[in-house]
């Protein structure tokens, strides 16, 4: 998935990635909730946070957590409560 512009991440359900799965995000994906981005199944899944994008976490006060690896040349930004890369990464 390629992300150019603006991804709001919004609600309580967990956001799933199957194999092979990548997303390159060159924009700004806006995590508006306490929910989690985890591995449905396989591998080969990551979130690929390019140079000059933002991974933001503006809503909700508890944990934001990204359960699949997480590989970062951009900018992350923590506004609001907590967010775990768990399955490893640079914020």
């Amino acid at each position: 998935m390629e992300v150019a512009g603006t991804v709001t991440w919004s609600g309580t359900g967990a956001l799933r990635i199957g194999t092979d799965a990548v997303i390159h995000n060159a924009g700004t994906w806006d995590a508006q909730s306490n929910a989690t981005m985890s591995l449905m199944s396989g591998t080969g899944i990551l979130f690929d946070n390019q140079a000059g994008a933002t991974f933001r976490k503006t809503v909700g006060t508890l944990i934001t957590t990204v359960d699949i690896p997480f590989d970062n040349a951009g900018t992350v930004d923590v506004q609001s409560g907590t967010l775990n890369l768990s399955a490893g990464g640079t914020g």
